[in-house]
């Protein structure tokens, strides 16, 4: 992989075109002629979230999967496995636009987690049905997943797109780990943080 930074641009005086040949995951290129007096501006197509680097051991940490905290270790992950989890981290990102990484090092292989933004999310409508909006928190049922939360407690982040029926599926959502009441939403496009003494 490669990344593209400012402007290419061709002079009006002298006359002349630019012409690029490039590839994405192929033997071949199509060609490209940048015309004279015009410019091109090229950009990397990636995910919508923030991701950062943690290390996980257990089988089935695959895409969407919700992590939780590892005590043993502040740079390891586990798989979320209890309802309303207060340890919830992230969820395992598909394709990060960002990806953070320190220089602390666990055992296991590195997993890009979703910190913030939008990605695909395992869920579940254990709770009832999913819908654009609802608040999402750590299954009781499927270590891993998403269901939808119906009373005060911590929650992965918001749905974006519906889910319903049996057994588990994909929803996307907008990561965003916090302590939230169902109760009190009243605007659909605000999450409400309750605040309490420690």
């Amino acid at each position: 992989p490669f990344f593209v930074s400012g402007r290419v641009v061709t002079p009006a005086s002298p006359s002349g075109n630019i012409r690029f040949q490039f590839a994405q995951w192929s033997s071949s290129g199509s060609a490209l002629t940048l015309k004279r007096g015009s410019f091109m501006v090229a950009y990397n197509v990636t995910g919508a979230d923030l991701a950062e680097v943690y290390f996980g051991t257990e089988n089935g940490m695959v895409p969407g999967t919700i992590v939780q905290m590892d005590s043993a270790n502040s740079t390891a992950v586990k798989t979320a496995n209890t309802p309303y989890s207060s340890k919830i981290m992230g969820v395992v990102s598909t394709e990060p636009g960002k990806v953070l990484v320190g220089s602390e090092f666990a055992a296991g292989r590195p997993l890009p987690i979703a910190l913030v933004g939008r990605v695909p999310v395992r869920v579940t409508a254990e709770n009832g049905d999913i819908k654009p909006g609802d608040l999402l928190t750590t299954s009781a049922t499927v270590p891993g997943a998403a269901m939808k939360a119906t009373r005060p407690g911590y929650i992965i982040g918001r749905a974006i797109s519906p889910f319903s029926g049996s057994g588990e599926g994909i929803a996307m959502a907008f990561v965003n780990t916090q302590y939230a009441d169902p109760g009190a939403v009243m605007d659909p496009g605000i999450i409400p943080i309750t605040s309490f003494a420690a």
